[in-house]
């Protein structure tokens, strides 16, 4: 009878165990193949998983993981493209600069050089700004925000002759808890990139849905097609427009889609309804009163 007790005991040890086991030995090849370089590896996580929270960071953690792999890749190439290009012709500005005697072209040569410099200046803190927003100790000063009167104040900043911007409202209470000056920071980039894709008409709604506010921002622009849609919220990956125009260095939405993920949101990108280019619908949790 003890051992009868004692085996009856066991088995049930393994029974309990064996799921355990099995999860480990899972949670194991997955990081073992993720340190391999397989980045895309994650674990199908249950309910009833003994281990169920490290599972979910362990998938959380390789997400952030190839995200900041893939952010180094673009940035990357983005500083060995867009620096190369004014370092070229600064070199070769200076090249000429030297045998130009004519004071007139002199001066010409040397605002050329200016402008090169900018560029590269201009380049940097787009960089920097960037990683600013990669930081662990990042201290968000979180506060009700009256989404209205924020939209408004963006707006007017950016209104001009040759750009019509048009809002409409229709949420009785559209106030979400976030940081001021960087859903500030959010919604300016959001309206710049319609600006600069656009032709002179972007509409602007504020809506409410359940436990969300929804700002939707649309131009009349060529739309954003599908394949791209997910790349143009990556670092230093532009539009076809602004490449041509050499406007900016491609951080505007990146921005965006990293101020909205720290406020638990997200952004969705669209064919407009209404006009003929995109919309970029910012999703964000709506503070209950």
């Amino acid at each position: 009878l003890t051992l009868s007790f004692y085996v009856f005991l066991i088995l049930l040890f393994l029974i309990w165990a064996f799921p355990l086991m099995k999860q480990l030995s899972s949670l194991r090849k997955a990081a073992k193949a993720f340190g391999g370089g397989k980045l895309d590896q994650r674990i199908t996580s249950n309910s009833i998983s003994y281990i169920r929270d490290i599972e979910i960071e362990f998938n959380n953690m390789a997400t952030r993981i190839k995200n900041l792999v893939s952010d180094v890749q673009l940035l990357s190439t983005a500083v060995s493209h867009d620096l190369r290009t004014p370092l070229a012709r600064i070199r070769f500005g200076l090249d000429t600069l030297e045998e130009v005697n004519d004071d007139t072209l002199r001066v010409k040569l040397q605002i050329k050089l200016s402008e090169d410099v900018d560029e590269m200046t201009s380049l940097v803190e787009s960089l920097l700004n960037y990683a600013r927003l990669d930081q662990h100790t990042l201290i968000l000063n979180r506060q009700p925000i009256e989404l209205f009167l924020l939209i408004e104040q963006c707006i007017k900043k950016k209104q001009s002759d040759k750009v019509k911007i048009s809002f409409k409202c229709t949420a009785q209470y559209a106030v979400t808890v976030a940081d001021h000056s960087y859903l500030k920071m959010a919604l300016n980039n959001i309206l710049q990139n319609a600006i600069n894709y656009g032709e002179g008409i972007v509409n602007v709604t504020l809506d409410e849905d359940h436990n969300l506010v929804i700002i939707r921002v649309s131009d009349n622009g060529k739309g954003v097609p599908e394949n791209l849609r997910d790349q143009i919220v990556k670092p230093f990956v532009r539009g076809t427009k602004l490449e041509s125009q050499n406007k900016g260095h491609g951080v505007g939405l990146a921005i965006v889609n990293r101020v909205i993920e720290w406020h638990n949101g997200h952004l969705d990108i669209s064919d407009s309804t209404e006009l003929s280019g995109a919309t970029f619908t910012m999703y964000l949790p709506k503070n209950k009163q």
